[in-house]
Order: structure tokens, then C-alpha cells, then sequence
């Protein structure tokens, strides 16, 4: 796979944060683009590894990823923004949003900004987790009872939510968030409309 050429800019890493799995949070020092970045925004580092954007903050970004060959870094590649921003929730319906693997960041990202707004339910695809999951405390009405598996920080915000994955983990639904949510929407009666958004990986890989 080849990735679209544009122009990369190098920037300082201001801190590393290891996660679980082989993940690490990592804050860049970028004021230009964190000035413009929205929920939904992505860039490429080091001319191949696309990612969403997780968080940001006066004059830095900060994403999660897997990608070991970054680590011991003290400066690196971005590419401008790329994507589109997630449109922010309305009071006139109910939301359905799916994220898989990196996605999770846009998704974080996303709720950061507009969580007391959001009313909905969210599903999270991953081969592996960047977050040791947790039993939910929410209930979820439809859900199959056995997929009972959580974010610790969508727990505490309050957001109903599960999580999906293709490897057998514990307490997860065993398929894909698609798969999982044709099994919610076909239980469960709606009061409202439901808008369905999925958020897939980084979109910019071209066929070479």
C-alpha cells in the first residue's frame, strides 16, 4: 500500500505515555494544527502511519497508537490535517456510532467536545484494546447478555457503550461492531430516529 504524498513537517514529542498492549499515548508540541483540528481529523506520521487525532490542546495534539517505530522519538513527521470533521449531535436524535481500531481515538475526540449533547449508544471494534476493559455498569437494553465489556473512561462519563472484537476477549461481542449493532437495532424500539455513523481506520491508504 502507497500512501498519498504531501508535504510532512517535523515537530517535537513533549511526552510519551505507555498504555496496554503495545499502545502509548503520545502529545506532539504542534500549534498549528492544533488550532484547527476537530473531532474526525487525522494525520500521517512519518509519511505512513495514518491516525486519528485523540485529543488537543492549546499548542499540541495528542493520538494513541501501536506503532513501535516511533517510540525513542523526540521529533516527528506529520502531515496536515486530513478528514472531515464529525458533525456535532442534535437533541432530535438518537445516535449509533461505531468506531474500529484507530478510530477509537476520533471517538474519544469526539465525545471530549460534545458528550452533554450526546445521546446514544456507541459500539468499539479492535483487534486490541489500548485500555484494559472493565465490567459495564450501564445497562444496555437489547444488548446480548454475555457482551458486557467496557471503557473505564466512557464508564465514567456515563456513556452506554460495549465492545467488539474479532479475537475472543473477555466479556466482548465476538464479530464485527456492524454485526453487533443489526442485533441491537433489530430488539430494541425506537422513540426517536437513529443516525448510524461509523468511523472507520484511517482512511488515506491508496492501492499502490
Amino acid at each position: 500500500m502507497a500512501l498519498l504524498c504531501m508535504k510532512c513537517d517535523l515537530y517535537p514529542i513533549s511526552q510519551v505515555t505507555p498504555l496496554v498492549n503495545g499502545f502509548n499515548e503520545i502529545t506532539i508540541h504542534a500549534p498549528s494544527i492544533a488550532s484547527m483540528a476537530l473531532p474526525g481529523h487525522y494525520v500521517i506520521l512519518e509519511e505512513k502511519h495514518p491516525c486519528y487525532l485523540l485529543a488537543t490542546q492549546t499548542d499540541a495534539i495528542s493520538l494513541m497508537t501501536q506503532q513501535a517505530d516511533i517510540l525513542g522519538m523526540k521529533e516527528i513527521h506529520l502531515s496536515p490535517l486530513l478528514g472531515e470533521p464529525l458533525a456535532a449531535p442534535t437533541q432530535d436524535a438518537f445516535y449509533l456510532l461505531q468506531a474500529q481500531e484507530d478510530g477509537l481515538n476520533a471517538l474519544i475526540f469526539y465525545l471530549k467536545k460534545y458528550r452533554r449533547a450526546f445521546h446514544g449508544l456507541i459500539l468499539i471494534e479492535a483487534e486490541q484494546f489500548p485500555f484494559k476493559p472493565c465490567p459495564s455498569r450501564i445497562l444496555i437494553q437489547g444488548m446480548p447478555a454475555n457482551v458486557i465489556a467496557a471503557l473505564p473512561l466512557f464508564e465514567d462519563w456515563g456513556i452506554p457503550h460495549r465492545l467488539a472484537s474479532q479475537n475472543a476477549q473477555p466479556g466482548c461481542f465476538e464479530g464485527s461492531v456492524s454485526e453487533l449493532a443489526n442485533i441491537w437495532l433489530n430488539v430494541t424500539t425506537h422513540t426517536m430516529p437513529v443516525k448510524e455513523l461509523l468511523i472507520t481506520p484511517s482512511p488515506c491508504l491508496l492501492p499502490s
